[in-house]
């Protein structure tokens, strides 16, 4: 085990808190340890589909997973990037100035494009994105929500830059669904720590957050 997920108590509430007990733990270990504590200690989501008619940011490494699908795959074009095509079908594109923030795309009652209204879970719930994983109907230590939005904004981050990277390399100009007087540039969007990464085992969180929150999080061996 290189993340460790425990119950902890706050002042009016019971909820988590985790540690790293590893330094070499990807952003895959702490999915799955979040994952395992929500089946042992929360009750299951099937059934339960409160939060899926809420905004759901993407990561680049979302999108990847969502690729591997054939699902996906089987209603995407052949001729063009799996990326942008996915973007384009699947998202909603927000931007106003230099800001951009791609999310999956709601129904026009507000579902999630992927929420089974029958059944009330998510159709591709074993690849579902990282916001949707790591959401748990509990409150949660300091460090554990600082790490939580380190990791997403920066997975947010990397899919723009890869999305404006495509749209440059074809010399086209971006599909900004809800344009705000948007003005996006590569230069705004910068590689990150999940760039040319395809898979969330490659992403070691020690390389990702700060030092100072590193510290927090990772517990010695002996200590």
């Amino acid at each position: 085990m290189k993340i460790n997920v425990f119950l902890a108590h706050f002042d009016d509430a019971v909820g988590y808190d985790l540690e790293i007990l590893d330094p070499e733990a990807t952003v895959q270990d702490y999915l799955d340890a979040l994952n395992l504590f929500q089946e042992t200690h929360v009750a299951s989501c099937r059934g339960c589909d409160g939060c899926c008619w809420e905004r759901i940011p993407l990561t680049s490494l979302d999108v990847v997973k969502y690729l591997a699908q054939p699902e996906i795959t089987s209603r995407l074009p052949g001729n063009a990037s799996p990326l942008t095509s996915f973007i384009h079908q699947f998202c909603h594109v927000w931007g106003k100035g230099p800001v951009v923030d791609i999310m999956l795309k709601q129904e026009k009652n507000g579902a999630c494009v992927f929420l089974d209204p029958d059944e009330k879970i998510c159709r591709l719930h074993p690849s579902r994105s990282f916001v949707c994983q790591t959401f748990i109907c509990l409150p949660h230590g300091e460090r554990a929500g600082q790490l939580r939005d380190i990791l997403l904004n920066i997975g947010e981050d990397d899919l723009v830059h890869r999305y404006l990277r495509e749209a440059q390399e074809k010399r086209e100009t971006p599909v900004i669904h809800g344009d705000h007087g948007a003005s996006p540039s590569l230069t705004d969007y910068p590689a990150t720590p999940f760039s040319e990464k395809q898979a969330y085992t490659e992403v070691k969180i020690k390389n990702v957050v700060p030092e100072k929150l590193w510290k927090q999080l990772y517990v010695h061996p002996g200590f």
